[in-house]
């Protein structure tokens, strides 16, 4: 079956199965531009995306390298849109909830590498002990809450989810009832 989204049931909204990044299917323009542009602008060879349909307007986008990937495919898919497409920003969420924001993100990175050796190792609940993971959490916690799409484009090729991508896709997975995973293959 070349290129279609297939629905899932999820009891929140719909999860759609992509059969292929040539989806040409006249589904809700975000879901399809996801399924498209994720595949072609991450160039991956097969990626897990997880689509949590809102019930609300509006999309956010999450998954790890957000200067690399999640910031350029959120831009292009606002441009398809023609709408603003959230990505998490710890110092500007915090300043949005009037939260002074002192925190050394990179620095704190940098340590646990050290203890745990590799970013992909550093545990979850030591990433929520840091303003930065708090925010994080408020900031899906708050996507979630007022019915935004949630698209999460997972992580580079040859890369492991970090703390904040298994953090975010814990709070997909266990909002309400279960969200199906979507399997692109390019």
């Amino acid at each position: 079956m070349a290129g279609a989204l297939i629905p899932l049931a999820t009891g929140l909204g719909k999860a759609y199965k992509a059969t292929s990044s040539a989806t040409k299917v006249g589904t809700k323009l975000a879901l399809h531009t996801a399924v498209e542009a994720t595949a072609k602008s991450a160039q991956i060879g097969e990626e897990i995306i997880i689509i949590r349909e809102g019930t609300g307007k509006g999309v956010a986008v999450v998954g790890r390298s957000m200067e690399g990937r999640v910031k350029p495919f959120a831009e292009k898919l606002s441009k398809e849109l023609g709408e603003n497409v959230e990505i998490f920003d710890s110092a500007k969420y915090a300043k949005e909830k009037g939260i002074k924001y002192e925190e050394n993100f990179e620095e704190w990175v940098n340590k646990k590498v050290k203890e745990h050796g590799a970013y992909e190792e550093i545990p979850v609940s030591d990433y929520l002990e840091t303003q930065t993971g708090q925010l994080n959490k408020m900031w899906m916690e708050e996507k979630m809450a007022e019915g935004k799409t949630i698209e999460d484009i997972g992580v580079p090729k040859g890369k492991l989810p970090g703390p904040a991508v298994k953090m975010e896709q814990d709070i997909i997975k266990n909002y309400g009832k279960s969200v199906k995973e979507v399997n692109i293959k390019k």
